[in-house]
């Protein structure tokens, strides 16, 4: 996960009063995979991966009121990033590599 540009702005900003939170929604129910064409291959995705994008919004707008620098809403995305930080990148690489396969 990608945050470090949010995280540098939301350190950079706060003395101004700016919140920025960056929000890393996982799989949501919108029509992005309608528009990138992946509709189809998302489908064989886990029920249990997937958000509403209204549950996704709320959970962003909560964060942002708390003034919190990262939203991942969702008990499987909050534990995959914490066992993302305790396995070797190259591991963690070649686990996404492989999901990314089996998805084209």
């Amino acid at each position: 996960m990608q945050v470090a540009f949010s995280e540098a702005l939301h350190t950079d900003e706060k003395i101004h009063g700016i919140h920025v939170t960056a929000l890393c929604p996982g799989l949501t129910h919108s029509e992005f995979h309608d528009v990138d064409g992946s509709r189809a291959q998302m489908q064989d995705s886990p029920r249990f991966l997937w958000h509403s994008s209204m549950s996704v919004a709320e959970a962003g707008y909560k964060a942002l009121s708390r003034n919190e620098v990262i939203c991942v809403p969702g008990l499987f995305y909050k534990a995959a990033i914490a066992g993302a930080h305790i396995i070797p990148r190259s591991v963690a690489n070649k686990i996404a590599a492989r999901i990314a396969r089996k998805r084209h």
